[in-house]
């Protein structure tokens, strides 16, 4: 029987990578619990999902922060919650969204005063590859470096 489950933000914490360990590279042991005025980008986790239950969580960024070109196997939607993210030449202001299909590479740049989205998953997905990871998995599948509306990912930053 299908049930409904409620979060209070109030009692989920909020956690961070541990100073020195790569974001591309951590685990569940890199997390430390922190304030989310920390000054590191932090997140917390609101529905951790599964193979067969939908993933939410929220990150918070602080000025400036960026977050590099990467990609994720599953598709994903993010709702910029409060201040702004830059998507390219795109500027994402509180309220906008963004559905990201799994296997795409993107960055994103939090604004001067900082940025706090909403992550969505169908299922849970902590997979992170960056560019370079990303460009040996596609040829290890035996896919073409790029498609034919793809962005050349030797350019991409």
């Amino acid at each position: 029987m299908s049930r409904v489950r409620t979060v209070d933000p109030v009692t989920v914490g909020w956690r961070a990578i541990r100073v020195g360990v790569a974001s591309g590279h951590a685990g569940q042991d890199d997390l430390e619990d922190v304030e989310v005025d920390c000054g590191r980008r932090c997140h917390r986790v609101h529905h951790p999902g599964s193979e067969t239950e939908l993933q939410l969580f929220e990150v918070q960024m602080p000025p400036d922060d960026v977050i590099p070109v990467h990609a994720h196997e599953a598709d994903e939607i993010i709702v910029v919650v409060d201040g702004y993210l830059t998507l390219g030449a795109r500027k994402l202001e509180a309220g906008c969204s963004i559905m990201i299909p799994g296997w795409t590479l993107y960055g994103i740049k939090a604004g001067p005063a900082g940025a706090r989205f909403m992550n969505f998953r169908s299922h849970k997905d902590l997979t992170f590859m960056t560019k370079e990871q990303f460009v040996e998995r596609r040829a290890r599948r035996g896919l073409p470096e790029k498609g034919p509306n793809e962005p050349d990912l030797r350019t991409m930053g």
